[in-house]
């Protein structure tokens, strides 16, 4: 077979463009990857962030290496404890804020299995409900921590919208929050527009 410049050019070509065509794919997103991941909320303490189920206010931020509750007490040895307290607002259908976790600013999630659960529950469509909702973390890991909040239940992002919170927890807050031994009270879900 002979080789004439038209045929070299046309092989340059044909290399070069799935040369590029391949730098371009390994640089863009997997179909899975766009159809499984939220639509991030970015939020601040204070401020209502708004999802597709309901209204969410982290009305405040707290620490200590103690908790109570009308149930029990908690010590925490090697962490602390953050205390996120929120008023959540339903608007399609009762739903309470049973999955949601704390993701550190080094990417590890806190909320499966914690020594002190705390519920955000039941709460019934337009009526505000303020609870308070308890992570324990390590030190290390609380400054510049994220709460995350999908708009289902079942925690299913994909598709959907998640509120990301910054929690404004800084270096110092944290330390005053392990050292301090007296207690958080945590009450329980308190329904209505109480702050």
């Amino acid at each position: 077979m002979k080789w004439d410049r038209t045929a070299a050019l046309t092989s340059v070509i044909v290399l070069g463009a799935l040369g590029v065509g391949t730098a371009i794919s390994t640089h863009l997103p997997k179909a899975d990857d766009v159809t499984h991941a939220p639509f991030i909320v970015q939020g601040v303490v204070g401020k209502p962030v708004k999802l597709r189920t309901g209204e969410l206010v982290v009305l405040g931020v707290d620490g200590s290496t103690v908790v109570t509750s009308p149930l029990d007490r908690a010590i925490s040895k090697n962490g602390v404890f953050v205390v996120i307290r929120v008023r959540w607002t339903p608007s399609l259908k009762p739903q309470g804020l049973d999955v949601v976790e704390v993701m550190s600013a080094s990417g590890r999630l806190y909320g499966d299995e914690q020594a002190v659960q705390s519920r955000c529950n039941p709460a019934q469509t337009g009526i505000p409900l303020t609870c308070q909702l308890v992570f324990e973390m390590p030190p290390s890991e609380v400054p510049g921590a994220t709460l995350l909040v999908p708009s289902e239940l079942s925690g299913v992002t994909g598709g959907d919208l998640e509120a990301h919170i910054a929690l404004g927890a800084t270096d110092e807050s944290v330390k005053a929050w392990t050292a301090r031994t007296d207690p958080i009270d945590l009450p329980g879900p308190k329904a209505g527009t109480t702050p």
